[in-house]
């Protein structure tokens, strides 16, 4: 139902004196905890102290391992762009973007099997990585540690996990160490494979796979370098020279 200006300041004139005195007064008080409140707010906003880290894709790596009945593999998958911010030097946010097409193996001295466990690993069996290239870890919520001893984990990081055409929410530890330049982030857990549809040789799709039984469980770990923006910054201004100089 609308109603009219004109029929609102009739309403208030059948008010009488006293109400309307009380009427102002809750008024002023209302529009006073308005603008508190909003001044709170703005004020608490603007002494956020952001500050963000790029990953140094040179430096950073995770080591994977998966296990079977009569063994185990392990080897690397190397990173995409990634970032993390912090707020108040607490995690805020972060994204870790995985080349699932990096990924190599360094226990099979063979080539020939080695190239053959790898192939395999790229194939729909497995990771897929020709129709889903990159995996990715987005964090949701960081819980930090502060009584946490050096070199333990001080962090616990949710996250979700996506990994081909599926996406679970996962929990971790995670150790951060922050310098003036930068950040080093490390961490190792595990996650259950057949949640992401990666099924071969699971005992939970195949119970009479016998001694070919390949484990559910993959572990992770993650040693990640980060670059503070304002230092990676610095170092592109200084290439930059350093190119403008040699081209003269």
């Amino acid at each position: 139902m609308d109603i009219s200006i004109n029929q609102i300041i009739n309403n208030m004139k059948k008010i009488n004196n006293n109400n309307i005195t009380v009427f102002y007064l809750l008024l002023a008080i209302l529009t006073t905890v308005i603008s508190v409140n909003n001044f709170t707010y703005s004020a608490y906003s603007q002494n956020q102290d952001k500050s963000y880290y790029i990953l140094d894709s040179a430096k950073s790596y995770i080591r994977w391992e998966g296990k079977k009945l009569t063994g185990s593999h392990y080897g690397h998958i190397y990173f995409d762009s990634s970032w993390v911010e912090l707020t108040n030097g607490k995690i805020s946010n972060g994204e870790f973007n995985l080349n699932m097409n990096s990924i190599v193996c360094h226990d099979i001295e063979d080539t020939t099997m080695n190239k053959q466990l790898v192939k395999h690993l790229k194939l729909p069996d497995f990771f897929d990585s020709e129709q889903f290239p990159q995996s990715f870890l987005k964090f949701k919520l960081s819980i930090p540690n502060p009584t946490a001893k050096k070199g333990q984990p001080n962090y616990t990081i949710i996250a979700d996990l996506s990994i081909k055409d599926s996406t679970n929410t996962i929990t971790f530890p995670a150790v951060i160490q922050l310098n003036d330049k930068g950040m080093n982030a490390t961490s190792e857990f595990k996650f259950d494979r057949t949640n992401f549809n990666i099924h071969f040789n699971s005992i939970k799709f195949f119970p009479n796979i016998g001694d070919k039984l390949i484990y559910d469980d993959i572990t992770l770990q993650i040693n990640a370098q980060f670059i503070r923006k304002e230092e990676l910054d610095k170092i592109l201004e200084r290439q930059a020279k350093a190119n403008k100089n040699t081209s003269k």
